[in-house]
């Protein structure tokens, strides 16, 4: 599974536009973000298939090594992104008392330094989810 992020003009949708097509409807592209003019979603491109450029809809498909300072700053402007990220980072407080994780850090605690590492991976694994 590899996912990709596609964008297509902020304009009217004519009939002329081609539609990406999902293998099954939970494949559906997800919406990131209406930014720069354009309307931004992700997609998993085995299942999905997007037709690129089409005149005057400019869909865009890009690439994370060569588009990369596009993408950057669509993550900036993706709520649904940043929501998720912030989701992440709550679930270490709410689940822990701040006083507990700084005694933990204070103390060496493994369970409590662990949990904190795991948080960047847990949020490079969702934007990987997103394309990012």
């Amino acid at each position: 599974m590899a996912k990709k992020i596609f964008s297509h003009k902020s304009t009217a949708l004519t009939e002329e536009y081609v539609a990406p097509v999902a293998a099954d409807v939970e494949d559906t592209p997800v919406f990131l973000a209406s930014h720069d003019g354009k309307e931004w979603f992700s997609y998993d491109d085995e299942k999905v298939t997007v037709t690129a450029d089409q005149g005057d809809f400019e869909v865009t498909v890009y690439n994370k090594t060569s588009d990369a300072d596009v993408l950057a700053e669509l993550a900036a402007a993706s709520q649904v992104l940043n929501q998720g990220l912030m989701d992440i980072q709550t679930t270490l407080t709410i689940n822990n008392p701040l006083s507990t994780l700084l005694q933990g850090i204070v103390d060496g605690d493994a369970d409590v330094l662990a949990h904190i590492a795991s948080i960047g991976t847990k949020e490079e694994e969702f934007k990987a989810s997103l394309g990012f």
